[in-house]
């Protein structure tokens, strides 16, 4: 997703000009706020498949997996339904828009597309079970890449936003179905399981209480994303959204990195906390968060000496950030560093209800700074953003912490220590492998 901003956003800006392309941000925008129509199920339902199929316990989380499933292709079909509806009989709700036609249909083709993908985390729940978590990220950016290269073939030959939209749509199609039937193929092979309809209603329902904790991601998300390029577009103007949309995208690329962290740990604290090894899951979180740290103060050091030139160059000049929004915005980066890895551990273990309820009280917060101080322009949106993450560094790491009994002056010196022996184990295996190359 995040090289796909970035690789777009020039393109967007050169050939639909930044107008367009704040309107279809903010176009854009609205159908993300469906990914809150699964209750968080879907998440929940993973997890808990991931942790009983490393377990053995196949036959149980394919019951599980059978009436999760049915319940969300009935929430998907009556939300689509009704979302589609309600944009069919009252239009004016997409907004009115100069630059792009077919408002509408645009929306329609990005709500079935986010629905759709709404399905996988179920089927990666099961290659998290058999120890492939790798599968899973393969086919996830398998979609990313092919949805890269949709939208530069479209946007180049010249094609709206609605093609791309529909493309986009067809190709999500594909892609689930191609997911699944890999995904039975690798049950049937690898696992003992029976592939019949017997579902498991009482766990289901009883996993839609965690996954409400898990749904408040997506809420506090879309407060914070969608609501903050909604904002600027109602304040700034089309060309307002795609700057402080544009600058987003360019500076929090660093958190992507540290987000590479905590999607290679996850698997990691599931299979940890499954087996009760305490002790495992808080030396991986120390790792995570040294590893994080050190990783944003590059990330900050970069932007802060290069960025500007390289946002310049981006944008085709098409807009200007001056030093204070810049270094604003950079600084983030240490605090995100600081509380997001230690969020996945408590998503991982199924415990999400603390993080995504500082999560929806925060983003409020932050949006809420955003708008009282609009008269300062850009520079609002920028110090919101940090106001964001600074606020949920304090909470999240401390309660994390307090789960696994350590301190943070503990966790990074335990986290710096296993770094160090981790590379010195490889620098001396790769020094033994050197010396029996050589000829004696």
């Amino acid at each position: 997703m995040a090289i796909r901003q970035i690789l777009m956003v020039p393109l967007l800006i050169r050939l639909w000009g930044p107008e367009c392309y704040g309107e279809w941000l903010a176009l854009s925008a609205i159908p993300t706020f469906l990914a809150m129509s699964n209750l968080g199920l879907g998440t929940a339902a993973a997890i808990a498949i991931g942790m009983e199929a490393s377990a053995g316990k196949v036959q149980q989380a394919w019951g599980l997996f059978a009436s999760t499933t049915v319940i969300l292709l009935a929430f998907f079909t009556l939300i689509f339904c009704g979302f589609a509806g309600v944009l069919l009989w009252f239009p004016e709700v997409a907004g009115h828009y100069e630059h792009l036609k077919s408002p509408v249909a645009i929306v329609v083709c990005l709500a079935m597309t986010t629905l759709l993908k709404l399905l996988a985390p179920t089927w990666q729940g099961w290659w998290i079970g058999v120890r492939r978590p790798a599968m899973a990220n393969h086919w996830n950016n398998l979609n990313g890449f092919v949805e890269l290269v949709i939208c530069i073939l479209i946007v180049a030959s010249g094609g709206d936003a609605l093609m791309l939209a529909s493309m986009l749509l067809a190709w999500n199609v594909v892609w689930i179905f191609a997911y699944s039937f890999a995904t039975l193929r690798m049950l049937r092979s690898q696992t003992e399981v029976r592939i019949l309809f017997k579902p498991q209603w009482h766990r289901t329902t009883k996993l839609l209480r965690t996954g409400l904790g898990h749904q408040l991601s997506p809420l506090w998300q879309a407060i914070l994303f969608q609501g903050s390029i909604l904002l600027a577009a109602s304040l700034l103007g089309p060309a307002g959204a795609a700057l402080w949309g544009s600058l987003r995208i360019m500076v929090r690329a660093g958190c992507q990195i540290i987000e590479l962290v905590s999607q290679s740990l996850g698997p990691e604290f599931q299979l940890a906390y499954g087996s009760e090894d305490r002790e495992q899951l808080r030396k991986l979180h120390s790792v995570g968060l040294s590893s994080s740290i050190g990783i944003s103060a590059i990330g900050i050091f970069a932007l802060v000496t290069i960025g500007p030139y390289v946002f310049d160059v981006w944008t085709d000049g098409q807009f200007s950030v001056g030093n204070l929004a810049w270094w604003t915005m950079s600084s983030s980066l240490l605090p995100f560093s600081m509380w997001w890895v230690s969020g996945e551990l408590q998503r991982a273990t199924n415990s999400p209800w603390f993080i995504n309820l500082c999560g929806v009280v925060v983003s409020l917060l932050s949006v809420g700074i955003m708008y009282a101080c609009s008269g300062l322009g850009i520079i609002a949106f920028c110090f919101g953003g940090l106001c964001f993450d600074g606020i949920m560094a304090l909470l999240v790491l401390n309660r994390t912490l307090q789960m696994l009994d350590a301190d943070l002056r503990f966790s990074l010196t335990e986290g710096i220590e296993t770094l160090s022996d981790w590379a010195k184990t490889f620098v001396e295996g790769q020094a033994i492998n050197n010396s029996k190359e050589q000829p004696s």
